[in-house]
C-alpha cells in the first residue's frame, strides 16, 4: 500500500516537471493500433539515448504504470534509493553476471497484464546510433505471447527543446515463428527485424519533425516568417512586382509539397519579388556569409526567424545543405541563387549545382525563374517563371554522378536563358 502511494505520489508530482522540461511530441505509426490509452499487457522495445528514457517511458502511457528493465549501475547507492527505483517499476538486470532471474520477474508482470520497456542496447548510444540489440526480450515475447511495440526516441532533453518520440505498429512474433522451441538462428532474425523496425521510425521520425517545421501552417511559431511575407507583399506597392507567363500555368504560384525556387541574380531586392511573387508560401532563402555580420546578432538572429539560412559560398558547407534538405524534405519552399553572386548585366553563365544534388535528394520540384533588371521607380520588377522540373525527369538514376548534377543544372539554365532571350526580343518588338 504503502509503495502504491509513494508511486502515485511521485508521478503526480512529477507531472508539472515532466511536462516543462521535455514537451513530448510523439508521432504514431497506426493511431487506431497504438494509443496512450492502450490496454493489455505488451513489451516496449526502444533505443536507448540518455537516462532521461526512462521517465520518458513512464510518462508515455499516463494512465498506467511502466515497468522497465534497469540495470545495475542504477542500484550502485542501496537503501532509498534501490526502493524508489523499485517503487517506480524497476527490474534489475545485473549486466556483470549471467544471472536470468529478472527474466522471470519481467514474465510475471506480462502474465499479469502489465506494460514492461526494454532497452535491448543495453547501455546508452555514445554516436546517436542504435546499437546491437540482446535478444532476451524474444524469448520474452515468445513464451508470453505479448505484442512487441517498438519505440524510437531522438534523445532531446535540452531545457527549451522538444523530444521526440516514435510509436511503430504492434509486433506478434507468433506470426512470424511457429516453433515451439524456436533455434538461435530464429530468435537473432527476430531481434534484427525488430531491430529494423525501431530504425526505420528513427529514420521517418526526422521526415515528420521537418513536416512539422516547414510544412505546417503553424502561426505562432512562424510568426516572424509571415509577418516578414507581410511586409514585403505591401511593399509591392512601391516594387511592383508582377509575374509573368502565369495565364494558363497560374498552377505554379499554388504548386505544393517541396518546391525549390532557381533565379538568377540580378540585385539585393531579387528575394523580395520571388516572394511577393510566392507569397502563399513561406520561403526559406540560402544567404550568403556576408549577410550574416559579426557582432549584430540580432540582426543575425533576425534573418534567421525570417527564413534565410547561412551558407559559406567558399567551403563545403554541410551543415547549411542539411537545413536545406530538411526544408524540403518537410514540404517546404527554398530559394537559390546558383550564381552564387550578384551578376547586374544579367548574365547567367556562372552557377554551381548544388541546387541539382538537393533536388536529387529530396525529390523536390524545381521552379526556374528569370528575373528582369527593372530599377527605375515606377518600373515593374518582373518574375518570370519557367517550366517547372523534377531531377527524376532528367535522370533516373539511383546514384547519379557529378556530370548527371551538371547536366541538370545546364537545362534549368538552358531554361532561363530561354526567357531571357524571349523577353529581350518581345522588348525589341515593342
Amino acid at each position: 500500500m504503502i509503495s502504491w502511494l509513494m508511486y502515485w505520489y511521485l508521478r503526480v508530482s512529477a507531472w508539472p516537471i515532466y511536462w516543462l522540461m521535455f514537451a513530448r511530441r510523439t508521432y504514431y505509426k497506426d493511431k487506431k493500433d497504438v494509443n496512450k490509452f492502450y490496454k493489455g499487457p505488451a513489451i516496449i522495445v526502444s533505443n536507448h539515448k540518455s537516462i532521461k528514457d526512462f521517465p520518458l517511458m513512464m510518462f508515455f502511457m499516463p494512465f498506467r504504470k511502466m515497468y522497465c528493465q534497469m540495470s545495475e549501475a542504477v542500484y550502485k547507492k542501496k537503501g532509498f534509493n534501490a526502493w524508489i527505483m523499485k517503487v517506480m517499476g524497476g527490474i534489475r538486470v545485473d549486466r556483470t553476471n549471467s544471472e536470468m532471474s529478472f527474466l522471470d520477474k519481467t514474465e510475471e508482470l506480462l502474465e499479469k497484464g502489465k506494460v514492461v520497456a526494454i532497452f535491448p542496447e543495453g547501455k546508452l548510444s555514445t554516436n546517436g546510433n542504435v546499437g546491437k540489440f540482446g535478444n532476451s526480450y524474444i524469448l520474452l515475447a515468445l513464451r508470453t505471447g505479448v505484442p512487441i511495440i517498438p519505440v524510437y526516441t531522438d534523445g532531446q532533453y535540452k531545457f527549451g527543446k522538444r523530444c521526440h518520440l516514435s510509436v511503430g505498429k504492434k509486433i506478434f512474433l507468433g506470426d512470424y515463428c511457429e516453433e515451439v522451441n524456436p533455434s538461435r538462428e530464429t530468435i537473432e532474425s527476430l531481434n534484427k527485424m525488430v531491430r529494423r523496425e525501431v530504425m526505420k521510425l528513427g529514420q521517418e521520425q526526422r521526415h515528420l519533425i521537418n513536416v512539422d517545421r516547414y510544412g505546417k501552417l503553424l502561426a505562432l511559431r512562424n510568426f516572424m516568417k509571415d509577418n516578414g511575407r507581410l511586409t514585403v507583399f505591401t511593399s509591392g506597392l512601391y516594387f511592383k512586382f508582377k509575374a509573368f507567363n502565369v495565364g494558363p500555368h497560374k498552377e505554379k504560384l499554388k504548386a505544393k509539397g517541396p518546391l525549390l525556387l532557381i533565379a538568377n541574380h540580378i540585385s539585393f531586392i531579387d528575394p523580395f519579388s520571388v516572394i511577393a511573387t510566392f507569397w502563399r508560401r513561406r520561403v526559406y532563402i540560402l544567404t550568403a556569409e556576408v549577410v550574416f555580420t559579426e557582432g549584430h546578432n540580432f540582426r543575425n538572429w533576425l534573418l534567421k526567424e525570417i527564413g534565410c539560412i547561412r551558407i559559406d559560398r567558399y567551403s563545403n558547407d554541410k551543415e547549411a545543405f542539411e537545413k536545406a534538405v530538411d526544408v524540403l524534405d518537410g514540404g517546404g519552399t527554398l530559394l537559390i541563387f546558383p550564381n552564387g553572386r550578384i551578376h547586374r548585366d544579367e548574365s547567367t553563365d556562372d552557377y554551381k549545382s548544388g541546387a541539382a544534388l538537393l533536388a536529387a535528394r529530396t525529390g523536390a520540384t524545381v521552379q526556374p525563374i528569370f528575373l528582369k533588371n527593372q530599377m527605375k521607380k515606377w518600373h515593374k520588377v518582373e518574375v518570370h517563371l519557367g517550366t517547372p522540373k523534377t531531377f527524376k525527369e532528367y535522370c533516373d538514376k539511383e546514384y547519379p554522378s557529378t556530370q548527371d548534377m551538371a547536366g541538370f543544372m545546364d537545362e534549368l539554365f538552358g531554361e532561363i536563358n530561354f526567357i531571357k532571350n524571349e523577353v529581350e526580343n518581345n522588348g525589341r518588338d515593342n
